[in-house]
């Protein structure tokens, strides 16, 4: 099974500084968390991918007041030039 990758937690860019570099005033990785009555919505937003980006991501999504943490597993394929 491929390895998976973390990149977020809640609205934390989690991943290691060294591979969430910043290129034209972004970095690669931003997350915006938005509130709307008591439903939050998180949005990844990556600004650039490589080939070595490819692989299994997990989304997990806490739920308030519980130990829940329903997840799904997504692949993500960067296809080259």
């Amino acid at each position: 099974m491929a390895r998976k990758r973390y990149i977020t937690q809640n609205d934390d860019v989690i991943i290691d500084e060294r591979f969430n570099t910043v290129k034209d005033g972004y970095p690669k990785f931003e997350v915006f968390r938005y509130i709307r009555g008591e439903s939050v919505t998180y949005q990844l937003v990556v600004h650039r991918l490589i080939e070595l980006d490819n692989g299994t991501y997990e989304c997990q999504v806490p739920v308030q007041g519980t130990d829940l943490r329903p997840y799904r597993d997504g692949e993500l394929i960067v296809l080259g030039e």
